[in-house]
């Protein structure tokens, strides 16, 4: 499995964890279920992307422009009530870090 497949899948089970440490609000409930579906649209671009091992620039900017809006997404939910929880903000971190250290690949046009 790709690097960047497996980090999502990693992600996911993290948010899945820290969704399950005390109980969640239906804020953060709903939160991670956006992230959770934009997370697996992600994981498909990405595997796509991947399948004829070559990405090229044009799918690295559709990857890159997924990638930052479910950042922004993930933002405003937190928001959403005026407060982000202590809870909001792990997953937020979490989210960006993880998301981030994604190397979405090196491209190549042919």
């Amino acid at each position: 499995m790709n690097d960047g497949l497996l980090k999502i899948k990693k992600l996911m089970v993290s948010l899945k964890e820290i969704a399950q440490e005390g109980g969640i609000s239906s804020d953060e409930s709903r939160m991670l279920s956006t992230i959770s579906r934009d997370l697996n649209y992600f994981r498909a671009k990405l595997k796509n992307a991947l399948s004829d091992n070559v990405v090229t620039s044009k799918e690295v900017i559709e990857l890159v422009k997924i990638r930052r809006s479910i950042i922004i997404n993930a933002r405003i939910l937190a928001q959403y009530d005026g407060v982000i929880s202590s809870d909001e903000k792990s997953i937020l971190d979490t989210l960006i870090d993880s998301l981030i250290s994604i190397n979405i690949g090196q491209t190549y046009d042919i």
